[in-house]
C-alpha cells in the first residue's frame, strides 16, 4: 500500500488504521483513490481522495482545488445529497 496514502489516511482521521486502498478509474484531471479507514472510535468509513495531475494548466495565484472543495462544502451544507467533503 502506498505510505503517502496512509499519510493521508491519518491526516483525515487522526488514530484510523488504513484497512484498504483502492484506485478508482475514470480521473482525467486527478488520480482519485478510495480509502478505508477504521477509526478508533466508531464504525468503519471509505472517504475517496482526490491528488490532481499536474497544476501545469493553473494561472498564477489560481486556486482550483481551494474553490471545489468550498464549492463542495457549501453544497452539502445547503442540504444537497453529496459527500462531505474533509
Amino acid at each position: 500500500m502506498d505510505d503517502s496514502l496512509a499519510l493521508i489516511a491519518e491526516r483525515l482521521m487522526p488514530g484510523a488504521r488504513l484497512l484498504d486502498a483502492r484506485r478508482l478509474t475514470g480521473g482525467v484531471s486527478a488520480v482519485v483513490h478510495a480509502l478505508d479507514l477504521a477509526p478508533r472510535d466508531g464504525a468503519p468509513r471509505t472517504v475517496v481522495v482526490r491528488q490532481l495531475r499536474s497544476h501545469a494548466w493553473t494561472t498564477p495565484g489560481d486556486d482550483p482545488v481551494g474553490r471545489e472543495f468550498a464549492l463542495a462544502r457549501a453544497v452539502h451544507r445547503a442540504g444537497i445529497p453529496v459527500p462531505e467533503p474533509l
